[in-house]
């Protein structure tokens, strides 16, 4: 279980950290004249957003072997890329949330120009006199085109006679009566185009939780809404950057640990070969016994933070090893060797 919440740790503490070097390689490289500046700005602040990350390994390497050169200005080299990365990560964020209102604005206005057209024209819509449809008043003024007085009439231009003043009238009203169809199906037409532009405008409003979260906030801090948005920006900028600059090395610092207790708990068995390198040296005149070499073996062993072989299993492991390099053995001594 430990060694499963240590990796999702350290998972979690790797996705952090990428997001902080993506913030911090985006707002620097907008400081840049030239696109080719802003790259150059961005991959600094990437690589020492990742060198943040890394410089508490040496640091703490360097504290446990005494190496005060590499420990402290580790440390202040650690704390000025943390401070430097903080602002760049403010500065993305206020960035980004001024960007988010301006487009929020933006879209309120716009919903509101787009209601205020709307309600125009279905003013102007409800203004027409009732109508038939188009096809229909064409087809009336077709029929009365159709009769003897439209030639008479020179299509209505010269009506001289109280009947033909009449039929030149109907007439007139059945055109005014076809542009008002055609005047309400463009009116109808707008309409629905201005109902979905409003309906699209409405489902693509950004959601600011921001928002709802600092005007409920604002209810129990006596803070304007200005100063709790600074607030809040601050503290996201915080929460990555603090996650990038130790949650790597707390979460690997801590398996190292429970790595040091289990040798401590279980130190590896002390090597023949190891033994036999240190601690004895070729001598023609001299001599060992089994006895002498295993109690020189568990010295060396509890020296060096050994666990020891067993007596019989020490003496069949040096007598093969003997065997295989050379060492004569006379009367259960070992010639021509002796302790350091």
């Amino acid at each position: 279980m430990r060694m499963i919440l240590s990796s999702l740790g350290l998972m979690a503490s790797l996705v952090i950290l990428l997001a902080s070097v993506f913030m911090n390689y985006l707002f620097l490289s907008s400081m840049g004249k030239t696109p080719f500046e802003g790259h150059v700005f961005g991959a600094v602040s990437a690589a020492a957003d990742i060198l943040k990350a890394l410089l508490p390994f040496f640091i703490a390497w360097g504290w446990r072997q005494r190496h005060l050169s590499i420990a402290v200005p580790g440390f202040m080299i650690w704390l000025l890329f943390a401070c430097f990365s903080l602002l760049s990560a403010i500065g993305f964020s206020a960035q980004n949330r001024s960007v988010v209102i301006e487009v929020s604005q933006d879209q309120r206005s716009l919903k509101v120009h787009l209601r205020t057209e709307l309600k125009e024209m279905k003013t102007q819509r409800t203004k027409l006199d009732s109508h038939r449809s188009i096809d229909v008043v064409k087809e009336a003024i077709n029929r009365h085109q159709q009769n003897s007085r439209w030639h008479s009439t020179k299509n209505c231009k010269t009506a001289t006679v109280e009947l033909s003043h009449r039929y030149c009238k109907d007439y007139f009203e059945l055109r005014t009566e076809l542009a008002t169809s055609k005047k309400a199906k463009e009116l109808d037409l707008a309409i629905d185009q201005l109902r979905q532009k409003l309906e699209n405008t409405s489902s693509h409003t950004i959601q600011t939780g921001m928002g709802a979260q600092l005007k409920l906030l604002s209810h129990f801090l006596p803070l304007s809404h200005e100063r709790l948005e600074v607030i809040m920006t601050i503290l996201i900028a915080l929460l990555v950057e603090l996650g990038a600059s130790l949650g790597l090395y707390l979460s690997l610092n801590h398996q190292r640990k429970e790595q040091l207790k289990t040798i401590i708990a279980h130190p590896p068995v002390g090597l023949i070969e190891d033994f036999c390198l240190n601690c004895l040296l070729p001598k023609p005149n001299g001599a060992l016994n089994e006895n002498e070499l295993f109690n020189a073996y568990l010295s060396w062993c509890e020296k060096e933070g050994f666990a020891a072989l067993e007596g019989k299993a020490f003496k069949s492991a040096f007598g093969t090893l003997a065997l295989d390099v050379g060492i004569p053995i006379s009367e259960n001594n070992y010639q021509q060797i002796e302790l350091v």
